[in-house]
This record gives structure tokens, sequence and C-alpha cells, in this order.
């Protein structure tokens, strides 16, 4: 997406974990959800009080538009997160094959 990246891998543990963009890409989500749900009350408000139907009409398609990029960036940080669930499992998996070598 725009900014936000793949999971890190903490120098330190070698542990995967979320990239700091990933808070910033929750809240821009909500904030699209938020500009369209205000762009669309708006063009109802617009169309009754002066009756402007053509720019109604274009205010609450942008905000149906707002409405599905914002599901999907939803689904896409779903996925990396799915992505950083497997990389933990596949982390836990080699640490406990490290330690079983020495019982």
């Amino acid at each position: 997406m725009f900014g936000f990246h793949d999971h890190v891998i903490n120098p330190r543990s070698g542990r995967p974990e979320s990239h700091p963009s990933w808070v910033g890409e929750v809240f821009h989500t909500w904030l699209t959800w938020t500009m369209a749900i205000l762009f669309i009350v708006f063009s109802v408000f617009y169309y009754i009080e002066w009756n402007g139907f053509l720019f109604s009409f274009c205010i609450a398609a942008f905000g149906v538009f707002l409405i599905f990029f914002g599901f999907y960036r939803h689904f896409a940080l779903n996925k990396k997160k799915a992505d950083l669930c497997k990389a933990e499992v596949a982390y836990e998996s080699s640490l406990a094959r490290a330690f079983e070598s020495f019982n």
C-alpha cells in the first residue's frame, strides 16, 4: 500500500515484529471510513436542502469509493498481519527445534 511495509525482524532477538507504519495504516483506514460517511451524509443534506441531484450524486459516489478504498486498505493490512503470524510460528518452531537438540 502507501507507506506501510512488511513485518520487520528485531535485530537483537531475531523475532519478527509488526512495522511501526501499521499503526498509521490503521489510523488512515478509520479516517477514510469516517470521511466516506461524512461525504455521504453531506450529499444527503445537500440534496434535501438545495435539490442539487448531480452534485449530491457525485459527492455520494466519492463517499462510496472511499468506503471501498478503506476496505481495500483494511484487507491489505490483515494480509500483512497474517504473514506476520506465519513468520512468528516459523520463528518459534525454529527455536523449539534448536532447544530440542540440547535435550
